[in-house]
């Protein structure tokens, strides 16, 4: 397990890009936009292999997220109950992907001691016409509009664990004071399977190069004299 952080691959990264004298003002902010690019696509493309949800090292904690009642006019309405479901606050933590949307390994109550089945809206709409729900004793979460939503419970927080490349704990409501920043970008864990690092980071390179390469053919073309 790599215990690289951000920075020392935007550190890497710069040294690499040496070769092809590649504009120093490149901040480390443009650097880590392509690495998460290329990093989403090949964790989708990869997932399975690799079986990410199985590699605890890249999961976080999202602890106390707030979960709220939603009103009428929430586009999840025709859900029954009287339009009446609970949801999280905020939306969701930009999270990697899979061929089943978000990485998300468990989503429990606050203490740890109830876990919910995942499903998806339309799923869940077919559960309810099941004639035997009302002893259905499963507690479901799905995902809609990058929200979480709770049709069969009422809670007010919830824990997760989920594979994501932002710091989770400024969004903890149970630890971490947001105005304090938290944790650097660049102080953070590179939350990328090791057998991909190399490639993300190839694939970053390359696309800088590509780039200036391209730029100062473009700018050499520009001052040859026409004859």
């Amino acid at each position: 397990m790599s215990t690289r952080t951000i920075g020392d691959v935007i550190s890497q990264v710069r040294n690499d890009l040496k070769q092809f004298t590649v504009d120093t003002r490149l901040t480390d902010r443009d650097i880590f936009t392509v690495m998460k690019s290329h990093s989403y696509w090949l964790i989708a493309q990869e997932a399975e292999k690799l079986k990410i949800s199985k590699q605890q090292h890249l999961f976080q904690v999202y602890s106390c997220a707030q979960i709220i009642p939603v009103p009428t006019i929430d586009p999840c309405c025709n859900i029954q109950n009287k339009c009446k479901i609970y949801r999280t606050k905020e939306h969701l933590p930009g999270m990697f992907t899979d061929d089943t949307g978000q990485i998300i390994r468990t989503v429990t109550s606050v203490d740890w001691t109830e876990s919910l089945q995942r499903t998806s809206f339309e799923n869940f709409l077919k559960i309810l016409d099941d004639p035997d729900f009302k002893y259905n004793r499963s507690k479901y979460y799905f995902i809609r509009d990058n929200y979480m939503y709770f049709p069969t419970t009422q809670w007010r927080k919830i824990n997760m664990l989920i594979y994501c490349d932002t710091d989770v704990s400024k969004y903890n409501k149970c630890s971490c004071n947001p105005e304090e920043g938290c944790i650097k970008m660049q102080d953070r864990v590179w939350r990328v399977p090791d057998k991909l690092q190399a490639r993300v980071i190839d694939a970053v390179i390359g696309e800088f190069g590509k780039t200036y390469m391209r730029e100062t053919y473009d700018d050499n073309a520009n001052k040859t004299p026409n004859k």
